[in-house]
């Protein structure tokens, strides 16, 4: 039996434009062991982010258009600035005489980036040349405050924490009310549940949550579908007969487990 063919290796201009890009030209599926990615798995990545490379031209061009853009660029998607550090370099590097606002996590609105609450931000700045740019600005602790006094809480596996409002299983909805309940109710201090992480997209795939397909990305089996902000908005009578479907299907599954001792 014949070895594998390694991959085809990526050239400069493919992998400097993957960087760019945000795309990994390697993955580590285990401890000590680094598979590299080929080129045209590479190609087939930034194709789905609507970049161009199938040709070495394509390549340089596309290389040439983001290094434009990013030095272009005022700020990049996100923010972190930590409050036992100085201001980050993202907003130290901003021309001289750009404005910022600061809409905070709390509804708050600031013409700075100095002495901010911890939380999720939006950040806006505008350059003199009239470039703005946008950015989440994410103020965080270097480390969470240690508890006031020794504390319990619960352990729950979240596709089991089933209620009226399930779609079939558990979800994020559940276990916000289960966390409110157990701190007001009966004071625990924090619940601990299973990973919520990204399972194997298509099928077949892996039931098990410990063996999610990324450790980036949260699975949307456990969103609230009701509280997604675009669901009062539907308005395709296709869509809305599917929704309707799907809330039947739910139905029988919630009520096969909470009335009939169903597996779920």
């Amino acid at each position: 039996m014949s070895e594998p063919r390694p991959p085809e290796p990526l050239g400069d201009d493919l992998a400097r434009l993957a960087e760019l890009h945000g795309v990994a030209p390697s993955y580590s599926p285990a401890p000590g062991r680094t598979v590299a990615a080929s080129a045209g798995a590479v190609v087939a990545a930034l194709a789905a982010l609507d970049v161009d490379a199938s040709t070495p031209d394509a390549v340089r061009a596309a290389l040439a258009a983001r290094e434009e853009e990013l030095a272009r660029r005022l700020l990049p998607p996100t923010v972190v600035h930590w409050t036992d550090a100085g201001l980050p370099e993202a907003l130290t590097a901003l021309p001289p005489g750009t404005r910022l606002a600061v809409e905070t996590e709390q509804g708050e609105t600031r013409t700075g980036a100095d002495g901010l609450p911890p939380g999720v931000h939006r950040l806006t700045v505008t350059a003199p040349d009239g470039r703005t740019g946008r950015a989440h600005l994410i103020v965080a602790p270097p480390r969470l405050p240690t508890p006031p006094r020794r504390a319990y809480g619960l352990l729950v596996q979240l596709y089991s924490l089933l209620s009226r409002r399930s779609w079939g299983m558990g979800d994020l909805g559940d276990l916000g009310e289960l966390s409110a309940w157990a701190g007001r109710t009966l004071g625990a201090g924090f619940v601990q549940v299973n990973p919520l992480h990204a399972a194997v997209p298509g099928a077949p795939t892996d039931p098990s949550p410990y063996r999610p397909s990324s450790r980036r990305f949260p699975d949307p089996v456990h969103l609230r579908v009701e509280d997604v902000p675009e669901y009062p908005y539907l308005e395709d009578p296709a869509d809305r007969a599917r929704v309707a479907g799907l809330l039947e299907r739910a139905a029988r599954l919630r009520a096969a487990v909470l009335d009939e001792g169903a597996l779920i």
